[in-house]
This record gives C-alpha cells, structure tokens and sequence, in this order.
C-alpha cells in the first residue's frame, strides 16, 4: 500500500497534505516557492490523485498510517483541510517522526458540539453526504464554491481549485465517502495537548467551513500553538493569500530549528 508521492527541491524535508476531494497539484506555484528552501514532498490522500483507494477506510489511523509509509523519518508536516487532520493524527502516532506541524484552515473537530462551536452544523454535512452519492461532479464543485465563498480574490481561487481536479484523476466514491464520515466523527481535541513539537494554525477571516474563531479555542487546547488569521481569507488562503502563509511556515520552520520567536 503505497501512496502516490512527488518530490520537488532539496533541504529540509517537507511533507504537504492536500484536502477532501482534491490532489497534489491543488498547491500550484506554492510548490515553486517552497522547493527554493525545502525537499517538498507532495503525497495524494488514498483515493486521491494517483493513489489508490485501499486505505480511505472510516478510519483516521488508516489514512494516517499510510501517509508515514511514505514520509521520511523526519519532516515538518504541512496539511490543509482534512489533510490537517491526518496530519494531526501522524504527529500524535509518531511525534518522533513530525519536527512541526503547519495547519492550513483545519481543526481537530469538522463538527459543532454543545462545548464547539467552532465547526459545521452536522446535518448540513450529512446532507452534502447524501449529495455526493447522488451527483459526484455536482456535490464536488458545490464544496469547491464553499471554500471560497466570501474571499477575496474568489473568482480566481476558484478557478484554480477547479484546474487542480480537471488535470488529476478524480478521487473515487470510495474516498470521498471515507473522507466525509472522517469530517463527520473524527476528533482528536482530547489529543491535542498532547503535541509537544512547534504549530502554526493559519485560519482564513471569511473561511465558511473552518470558522476563522476556531483559533480562540485552539488556544485553549493548545496554548504554545502559533496562530495567525488572514483578514479576508477563505479555505484556501495558500492560493488567496500565498505570501502571508509562506512566510507563517518560514516562522514555524525558524522556531523548530533554533527556538521560539520573540
């Protein structure tokens, strides 16, 4: 069980995650940015891109488990979305193995509770589900509206959201399915205070999916986190927003190597 992995650069290791329903290629020139500084290593999710679909299973372990076959011993981990949540489950698996941990828009918990509200009212996920195995393309480029809906710059985060799917293999029902009943069930607050190496939470102010004040109670989880918030960004602040969120990793990157920043 391997997953589908392209490196770009040299230096230090640099491990990307991309979201529900995308691929590698949604990191677009982000990549040509990245590879001056780092050995960028772009993985597709099971049943994403070019990989195939035998760990996009209900369970978060297993996603997890086959993104650390494929990752270098160590490595700073970078995953946007759901790909944030892998990557939070990777780190608490193999804290060894994650020397920091840069979350793009993502959250330890997709779902609103009485004592979180920080997340997605339920229903409406589970409706999207419902959706997704109706019409696959229909409920794909409804999410793809969602994760730019009130950014700046809309139109053009969109398009390139839309190029990224268009030049990839589609992901299969298989995963798309896992990956919304992850959004739905997964959580791992009660974990969280358990990650010792250097975060950074960058939160998008418009971002419709993870609210912008999820990062007030990150704080409470995860009090030594670094978090930042894009005024006027979406969920996709890495194609919005890409100079802001490449310099938040040069930060965490200069924390992990030679302490935290005064």
């Amino acid at each position: 069980m391997t997953l589908a992995v392209k490196s770009y650069g040299s230096g230090a290791p640099l491990v990307m995650l991309h979201g529900w329903g995308m691929n590698s290629g949604v990191w677009g020139s982000a990549v040509d940015t990245l590879s001056e500084h780092f050995e960028v290593l772009l993985v597709d999710l099971p049943g994403h891109g070019d990989s195939s679909s035998e760990a996009a299973t209900n369970e978060l372990d297993d996603w997890a488990d086959a993104v650390l076959e494929v990752a270098p011993e160590e490595a700073v981990w970078l995953g946007w979305s759901l790909g944030g949540m892998i990557a939070q489950r990777a780190a608490l698996k193999s804290p060894g193995r994650v020397k920091a941990l840069m979350m793009v828009t993502s959250t330890p918990c997709f779902i609103r509770h009485h004592d979180w509200p920080a997340g997605l009212v339920k229903q409406g996920l589970e409706q999207f589900g419902e959706q997704l195995m109706g019409n696959t393309q229909k409920a794909l480029l409804r999410f793809l509206g969602l994760q730019v809906r009130g950014a700046s710059d809309e139109r053009s985060t969109l398009k390139r959201l839309r190029e990224s799917i268009i030049k990839s293999n589609p992901p299969s029902q298989q995963a798309l399915e896992s990956g919304i009943y992850l959004l739905q069930h997964a959580d791992l607050r009660d974990k969280l205070g358990e990650l010792a190496m250097p975060t950074c939470w960058l939160f998008g102010e418009k971002d419709t999916l993870v609210p912008a004040v999820t990062s007030t109670y990150i704080e409470k989880l995860l009090p030594q986190a670094t978090r930042i918030t894009i005024p006027s960004g979406g969920h996709a602040p890495f194609l919005s927003h890409p100079a802001v969120s490449e310099t938040a990793l040069e930060m965490l990157v200069d924390e992990t190597l030679h302490g935290a920043v005064t």
